[in-house]
């Protein structure tokens, strides 16, 4: 209980729980914006799904040609003259976080968006019809019917992105950092595997 590296791995477990109503929120609107049938909905949809089905590493990999100090987004910055706003994303203590929370959200709020296309389309037309005979807007639908229909399948991503956040994000941080700079992103799975295996403190590791 002494162990720095501990708490801070436990702490970035805790934080990395921020994106689960991130993401919960962002899946829940850009569902029913998809739900509307807009032009070209089904790209869009194709778009949103297409990184939850490619594999982490692959999808960190790509993340650290993105934002590395010299990567794709402080490139395109200095680019365009706002240079001021390039950062060593996954090199500062105080920035690897949320740079890595960002990808995890990226890539997870394919499923939420899937999970709740699916259950708007089997909600009643009669309830929409109605609304819109008593005059409910857009946003007014959305929150008194689609949300309430979706109480269910909201309790089941919420869960299983909890699970996620806590027991299942260790090869995005492997493939992205390593723990580092230091140990600013390591988190619990890391921690237990470098004392397992690169450590060989197995009891630690059990522990």
């Amino acid at each position: 209980i002494d162990d720095p590296v501990f708490w801070k791995s436990a702490g970035n477990d805790l934080f990395l729980l921020i994106g689960v109503p991130i993401m919960t929120l962002l899946a829940l609107v850009i569902a029913a914006v998809l739900f509307e049938r807009i032009r070209g909905w089904r790209i869009y949809r194709t778009l949103v799904f297409t990184p939850y089905i490619l594999a982490v590493p692959v999808i960190g990999t790509t993340f650290v040609y993105l934002y590395g100090f010299n990567g794709i987004v402080n490139t395109l910055l200095r680019d365009v003259g706002a240079g001021g706003l390039a950062q060593d994303w996954l090199g500062s203590p105080t920035l690897v976080m949320p740079a890595i929370l960002s990808v995890i959200v990226f890539r997870e709020v394919g499923f939420g968006v899937m999970l709740f296309l699916a259950r708007m389309a089997s909600i009643r037309e009669e309830l929409y019809e109605a609304a819109v005979l008593d005059g409910a807007g857009w946003w007014a639908r959305f929150r008194y019917v689609t949300v309430p229909q979706l109480r269910t399948v909201i309790a089941f991503f919420v869960v299983i992105e909890i699970i996620t956040m806590v027991s299942w994000v260790f090869a995005y941080v492997y493939s992205m950092t390593g723990g580092g700079p230091g140990f600013a992103s390591s988190i619990l799975e890391l921690y237990i595997w470098k004392n397992a295996f690169a450590y060989r403190a197995i009891g630690i590791a059990s522990a």
